[in-house]
């Protein structure tokens, strides 16, 4: 009897001490990843949040930051899509399917219209033309990009041109906010009977901006709930702090070079920052939605200039950090700067002010305008001889 008891306390122990292992969880760095039966944007983003307690406390946290993250992904990705609508949501997809219409939307939607209203961006109404580049960025062989690219086939030069002139005219298409989160989509007759020929009736797209104002919203609603110890980066370049302090933080800058991609340096922060970084080359699978990459290695990508609808970077790497501006706001004011032939260096110098700096790659230069930036791992290549050199900017 009093082995068997022995043995009964051994086993209830082993078993207790499984339980408590499977459902505890160490402290320190966790990757959290979205789950919802619905569709969502979490597959865009990677989610670090770091769990200052271990155990069952852990496991608890980690548990309502993963359910918080995932209903903020599904409501992202449903408010922001241009393909499907929702019941009850007055979404992107509505509004572009009921022009001259007064709308209610989500406060999310309407600020973000407000915000482009406020830079004077036009980003946004240059739908039709991120949708021609969608089948562009989709094509298998070169052969299958003519018919949509620009720089290629002057039919299509000129169809892109027509686009960019109605994006770009108010009176042709304009989002009038009304206040108390309503709007409606004025477009014209003129515009509407073109688009509609055109089968291009999708008026209302945030491109390459869409996920700086989704980071945007994952790090507010996070934090609203209590959750700071974490920072979201997607896939195309945006990373969101969630505020609270985590320690160091690192960032690889990653430019285009001798037709592929390479780590030319890495960046290390005392703290975590909100960052924008435009590039015009793909690193990861996802970025087959957002570039092409010709067989001599010229780059189609999503950076398009208002003026004719072509894609243009003045440089292929542009990285604005700072610990306070949202990601939304770097990118509407670093967009002009980008997007264009020629980098103007009144202009990149703007983008400078307190708390927030500027991060070019041009030539194998690493320029940055922090003086004390920390600045490692450049890539040196085969050999002693250094490709890559950093430089400060020069006060003026």
């Amino acid at each position: 009897m009093v082995l068997f008891l022995l043995c009964l306390v051994v086993g209830v122990s082993g078993l207790s001490y499984g339980v408590y292992s499977l459902l505890s969880t160490d402290a320190g760095w966790m990757t959290v990843e979205a789950v919802s039966d619905q569709i969502h944007c979490g597959s865009e983003f990677t989610f670090e949040y770091l769990l200052e307690k271990g155990g069952m406390a852990g496991s608890d946290e980690l548990r309502k930051v993963r359910f918080a993250y995932s209903d903020a992904a599904v409501k992202a990705y449903q408010l922001f899509t241009t393909t499907e609508s929702f019941e009850d949501l007055r979404n992107l997809y509505y509004i572009n399917q009921h022009p001259n219409e007064e709308i209610e939307v989500d406060p999310v939607l309407y600020q973000a219209f407000q915000s482009m209203g406020d830079q004077d961006s036009r980003v946004v109404y240059m739908g039709p033309l991120f949708s021609l580049y969608q089948d562009l960025f989709f094509c298998q062989e070169d052969w299958e990009t003519y018919d949509f690219d620009p720089y290629q086939n002057p039919e299509t030069a000129a169809f892109y041109r027509e686009l960019a002139a109605f994006a770009a005219d108010p009176a042709h298409v304009q989002v009038e906010l009304l206040g108390e989160n309503r709007l409606r989509l004025n477009v014209s007759e003129e515009y509407r009977s073109y688009a509609q020929e055109a089968g291009r009736e999708s008026y209302l797209d945030f491109g390459w901006l869409r996920n700086a104002f989704v980071a945007d919203f994952l790090a507010d609603t996070l934090m609203e709930q209590g959750f700071t110890s974490g920072i979201l980066t997607s896939y195309d370049g945006y990373t969101r702090s969630l505020g609270g302090a985590v320690g160091n933080f690192g960032y690889r800058l990653f430019d285009w070079y001798d037709g592929g991609v390479i780590t030319a340096a890495q960046i290390v922060f005392d703290e975590p920052v909100n960052l924008v970084n435009f590039r015009t080359f793909p690193i990861k699978e996802e970025d087959g939605n957002r570039s092409y990459v010709l067989k001599d290695g010229t780059l189609r990508h999503t950076y398009l200039d208002g003026a004719d609808g072509f894609c243009r970077a003045a440089v292929d790497t542009l990285l604005v950090y700072s610990p306070e501006d949202s990601c939304a706001e770097m990118a509407l004011e670093a967009a002009p700067v980008f997007i264009g032939d020629t980098l103007s260096r009144d202009l990149l110098r703007k983008l400078r002010r307190e708390d927030r700096e500027v991060v070019t790659i041009e030539d194998r230069v690493v320029f940055h305008s922090q003086p004390d930036l920390s600045l490692n791992e450049l890539y040196t290549g085969e050999g002693e001889k250094a490709l890559y050199r950093e430089e400060a900017w020069k006060e003026e």
